[in-house]
């Protein structure tokens, strides 16, 4: 269905405009604030448009009224009152009548205001592409979308998991190069050694070493003291007796205790000591390393099933014929065409507006519609090209279009096969 005839009253900056198209594309021809864009969110409004228009009464009138008769009968009507609250009719051609938004909706779609052209803007950004996705997630079932929302939490979920289990495995990793250990170290540094037996050894040596420290200051307290007895003569012969006798045994025990080197001793716990750090260190890596495997395995599983589960996301979307462009899909930032994704860097304009017209095409089967604004702004090839997608798919175009010092509006009907770029200059 498209649009045999339309009337305009009080709409905004329109008082009265009544046309009848027959079909064909309607240009909409003037300076700016003649009417151009009131015209198609006029038609739009009366024919469901999701958003009702913002101030659609005219200045000083107390309501605006829109009528659109379809080129199969239906007649649709729209009357907003002062506050800009709408009441909406629809005529089947049989009679019938229905004064629900819905029910006109269900007759024309709820997608007319569909832009071609801002689809292909739409590809130039993050946020765009998103827009894209939603759009084309809409056209899928309830179910089909359900199961979809339903991967990417899963997938969201693991990513997260993902992400965590990565950053601590990076962790493990940055720990085990700071410990500095080679290959060397994990095959010869595996068990400690015991410290206790040389530690012992050496703690008997120094004892007997201190005693024999005391022992060789007592002898040189005991000569001193000789001396003296000997410069006292006679009488202290008996004292010197006993300190000669002191002495003599004294003698015999450094003669049986030998001073004791303890200097290989304390290496050798030295090495010990370095030897057990050094197995510290490598059973900290070899823990270190088996958490990092771990991780590692987690990581990879948690990859493998995220891939396959967006592998899945692809096979309910082809085996779904929702969608009518063979080979479409998406992911969480952008459509694909097979394995190409649609953006400016990798599709030429041409190639992306083709398929937003096939994307409108299936939103909009019945209400057969293309809106385009800001007509003036694209080349006469474009303009052609779109001309062309929407006759092969049996559109019809309204197209606003500035021109400058035309003070009026100016409606143009152009019947399929015309030339709607004359205008351009």
């Amino acid at each position: 269905m498209k649009i045999k005839r339309f009337k305009i009253q009080n709409f905004r900056n329109i008082s009265e405009l009544e046309a009848e198209p027959n079909g064909c594309h309607i240009l909409l021809l003037g300076d700016n604030s003649v009417g151009k864009s009131s015209t198609i969110e006029a038609i739009l409004s009366c024919l469901g448009k999701k958003d009702n228009p913002l101030n659609p009464v005219q200045f000083g009138k107390d309501n605006a009224y829109v009528e659109v008769e379809g080129t199969d009968g239906t007649l649709f009507k729209v009357k907003y009152n002062r506050k800009g609250e709408p009441t909406f009719e629809v005529i089947a051609p049989n009679g019938l009548k229905d004064h629900r938004k819905s029910a006109i909706q269900q007759v024309v779609g709820s997608d007319i205001d569909f832009d071609a052209e801002e689809f292909v803007r739409w590809s130039k950004s993050a946020d765009g592409r998103r827009k894209q996705i939603e759009l084309v997630k809409s056209l899928l079932p309830s179910e089909i979308i359900e199961k979809f929302n339903d991967l990417e939490r899963q997938i969201a979920t693991q990513e997260k998991v993902r992400t965590e289990t990565g950053r601590n495995r990076d962790m493990y990793e940055a720990m085990m190069k700071g410990s500095k250990i080679e290959q060397y170290d994990i095959e010869n540094y595996t068990q400690k050694l015991s410290e206790s037996e040389l530690v012992e050894k050496i703690n008997l040596a120094n004892e007997v070493n201190n005693k024999r420290k005391k022992a060789m200051e007592g002898i040189s307290n005991h000569n001193s003291r000789i001396e003296e007895i000997d410069a006292l003569i006679k009488q202290l012969e008996k004292e010197k007796a006993e300190r000669k006798e002191k002495v003599s045994k004294l003698n015999d025990w450094l003669e049986i205790n030998k001073e004791i080197d303890t200097k290989d001793l304390t290496e050798k716990l030295s090495n010990i000591t370095e030897h057990n750090l050094k197995v510290e260190k490598v059973l900290e890596y070899n823990q270190n390393s088996e958490k990092y495997d771990e991780l590692d395995k987690k990581y990879v599983q948690l990859t493998t099933s995220i891939n396959s589960k967006r592998e899945e996301k692809k096979a309910l979307i082809a085996e779904c014929d929702a969608i009518p462009i063979k080979g479409l899909w998406f992911d969480e930032d952008k459509l694909y065409l097979g394995q190409i994704p649609i953006d400016s860097d990798t599709l030429s304009t041409s190639q992306i507006m083709h398929l937003g017209v096939q994307i409108m095409v299936s939103k909009n089967p019945r209400m057969k519609i293309m809106c385009i604004a800001r007509g003036e702004s694209l080349g006469k090839n474009k303009l052609k090209e779109i001309q062309a997608l929407a006759e092969q798919y049996g559109y019809e175009i309204i197209m606003e279009q500035v021109l400058r010092e035309e003070e009026e509006l100016r409606l143009e009907f152009y019947c399929d096969g015309e030339d709607l770029t004359k205008n351009k200059k």
